[in-house]
């Protein structure tokens, strides 16, 4: 699983501030820790410091690097103070920085729907082999595309984390309960994000496309049941009639048992609460 800390809200003790970084990258290798897309060798960067305890007790100090437009909003000021002091960037750069930390600093992006919209889930190539899908527990092989889901994890002294759940595409859409639109939501803000190529999405939306017609067909079976038992034969029918398979309509019901929808009301028979 893969840990680092939460900016947003989190508090800076005033020593660590002074270790706050404003700098040309030095390789293209780190990734922002806001859009997560890579930060190229000499553009400047933000690296913000934050104290890390290791599993031997000791505490050192960590930085989560960010493009100067994708800081946290709350620690704009505190880099416009250190930017001021710094005698080790030129004018004209000074200007630049100042000018797009001015802008971060009047965007909106603190909204509770803003925050949700940053946390859901999204698509990316995987960066290595060794995470591995949380439902069937597989690796996820080096190269191909997975679901990422964001997840806040808050210590007990305070300190919060974001950390990432991986999914293989698959294990993620046959336990979603609306398949099309979660499907359709991790299209939308993996573009966002950029994190995929809208080639990439077209083939996905190729890729899936029986897939989500079946599910939308079963979910039409499904709404076949009331709160009067019904035979699972009626089902597998009207399954057959509608040409979905009826393993398509087995996996909605199991969705709908996991979340109390539906029970068994004696073998061979279904019923909606």
């Amino acid at each position: 699983m893969n840990y680092y800390f939460y900016s947003e809200g989190a508090s800076m003790p005033a020593k660590m501030a002074d270790k706050l970084k404003i700098e040309p990258a030095k390789t293209s290798r780190a990734s922002c820790r806001s859009c997560r897309r890579k930060i190229m060798k000499n553009e400047y960067r933000i690296g913000i410091p934050y104290p890390f305890t290791k599993p031997d007790g000791e505490t050192i100090t960590s930085h989560g690097y960010y493009h100067i437009a994708c800081v946290p909003q709350d620690k704009v000021d505190l880099i416009m103070e250190a930017l001021t002091s710094s005698s080790t960037i030129d004018i004209e750069d000074r200007a630049k920085i100042t000018e797009s930390l001015e802008k971060r600093k009047k965007e909106v992006l603190d909204s509770p729907q803003q925050s949700a919209a940053i946390r859901k889930s999204f698509l990316e190539h995987s960066k290595s082999s060794r995470g591995a899908c949380r439902i069937c527990e597989k690796k996820i092989e080096k190269g191909i595309l997975r679901v990422v889901e964001p997840t806040q994890v808050e210590l007990e002294d305070g300190r919060k984390f974001f950390s990432h759940k991986f999914y293989h595409i698959n294990c993620y859409l046959e336990s979603a309960s609306e398949t099309r639109s979660i499907f359709q939501d991790l299209l939308q803000i993996s573009l966002q994000r950029k994190s995929i190529s809208q080639e990439e999405a077209d083939n996905l939306e190729r890729e899936f496309k029986d897939y989500l017609m079946a599910d939308e067909t079963a979910s039409e079976v499904l709404s076949f049941i009331t709160d009067e038992p019904v035979k699972l034969e009626i089902l597998k029918d009207l399954a057959r009639e509608k040409g979905v398979p009826f393993s398509a309509v087995a996996k909605a019901i199991e969705k709908g048992l996991l979340k109390g929808i539906f029970f068994e009301p004696s073998p061979g028979e279904i019923q909606k609460l």
